[in-house]
């Protein structure tokens, strides 16, 4: 589980789903009870402000900043207004304009509403807020039985995934994705914290354990499985609860390993602050879990007998050798003859320590002329490397610049 770093830093560092302002809100005072009708498409939101004595305004704003502002008017006039969503709570302002038509701050009313329809919608706050309803919050881990499914390679409009990755998944109701070529991502409106998708390489449920309990140390980003919560959470899935921080924040999260019936799989991670992980994010993870499809790789069985062998480079100093293995296997050796490596061969960037061996599985993106090779490794590290085909020549790639042959006698 050690490879996120660049999925958190792309996707914490920016405030990537907006509120969702849709839905039916009611004030009820002493002698009237106040009505919002809310309507938000894009940016833009209208609506009415209604009163059991017969009074309508007319709403009309957009959200900026996740803050709703606009102009509540009616026959009689026009003033300005101010909305915060938080959860199911919505703080409407009344705001007077001065002699300059400017928002008169002093003269602002501010009303509580609380939302009356049966939207899915809970709460909004993204990683780093710190306001929770604590009647959904959870801290115990109650494993139930998940399963995931086989299917095709195809990828529909409505589900998420890569070919290559060997999974899909629908995601959630009321969930919005992000993918890029490490893994996917989920968030909602109204529900705090995020779900991560990532896939990973493992054969089998003891090496997926390994990488559970290893957790996330990577780049100043630290997540520590708590002791006693790794444990079966149905057929090839197993669940633990992690604790830590990422990108600066304190976190806590809880993590399922699942293993595709075709070798490899997916890890998943429902993550928010602390105070933030409710039931709503920890039960949208296990249906994430639920809602995986696994297939085997789509890959070209061509090119990967094309590519299969044992590739080797050779400085004065050092050689590098690593096999392709036509069964998806990926093994490399690195040897030096002195201390240090050769900061102008792979093995520099491959290897880590002399005579070192390290070993995973492999696959591509590209084609026979250039591409990017993704090896998995067994620790759970995954590495990416750029290829390129030296002309014609079938036995010689450059990988990251540097000139490899494959030399099966050596």
């Amino acid at each position: 589980m050690k490879h996120i770093t660049t999925i958190l830093l792309i996707f914490l560092s920016v405030q990537v789903f907006c509120q969702n302002y849709n839905g039916s809100f009611q004030y009820k005072g002493e002698n009237a009870t106040l009505i919002i009708q809310l309507n938000q498409t894009g940016n833009k939101v209208q609506g009415t402000l209604k009163s059991t004595t017969g009074s309508v305004f007319q709403i009309e704003g957009e959200v900026q900043e996740n803050v709703a502002m606009g102009y509540c008017s009616n026959q009689d006039g026009t003033s300005f207004f101010e909305a915060y969503l938080e959860g199911n709570q919505l703080t409407f302002g009344l705001i007077e304009p001065d002699e300059n038509n400017i928002p008169n701050y002093d003269k602002a009313q501010y009303i509580p509403f609380t939302k009356t329809d049966n939207s899915t919608f809970d709460n909004s706050q993204q990683i780093g807020k710190n306001k929770s309803n604590n009647s959904t919050k959870t801290t115990t881990n109650s494993p139930q039985n998940i399963e995931s499914k086989k299917g095709t390679s195809s990828i529909s409009a409505n589900e998420v995934g890569n070919p290559m990755w060997g999974l899909k998944l629908v995601p959630p109701a009321g969930w919005v994705h992000q993918i890029n070529d490490e893994g996917i991502i989920l968030g909602h409106n109204t529900i705090a914290g995020m779900i991560m998708i990532f896939p990973h390489q493992s054969k089998t449920m003891q090496a997926i354990q390994s990488d559970m309990q290893q957790g996330i140390h990577e780049e100043g980003n630290s997540l520590n499985m708590d002791s006693g919560t790794l444990k079966s959470a149905g057929n090839q899935v197993m669940v633990a609860n992690y604790t830590g921080v990422m990108n600066g924040t304190q976190v806590k999260a809880r993590g399922f390993g699942v293993l595709s019936p075709y070798g490899g799989g997916a890890f998943i991670l429902a993550v928010s602050t602390p105070e933030m992980l409710t039931n709503d994010l920890i039960n949208a993870g296990k249906q994430t879990v639920k809602n995986l499809t696994f297939f085997k790789p789509n890959v070209d069985v061509e090119l990967v007998k094309l590519f299969a062998g044992r590739w080797t480079t050779i400085t004065k100093n050092s050689r590098t050798s690593f096999c392709l293995c036509e069964d998806g296997s990926f093994v490399e050796n690195y040897e030096s003859s002195y201390s240090g490596n050769d900061a102008n061969a792979v093995g520099g960037v491959w290897g880590t320590a002399n005579n070192s061996q390290s070993s995973g599985r492999w696959t591509y993106k590209g084609d026979r002329m250039g591409g990017q090779f993704i090896i998995t490794l067994n620790n759970g590290n995954t590495v990416y490397y750029n290829y390129k085909r030296n002309g014609n020549k079938l036995n010689e790639l450059y990988i990251n610049n540097t000139l490899y042959g494959r030399y099966d006698d050596l």
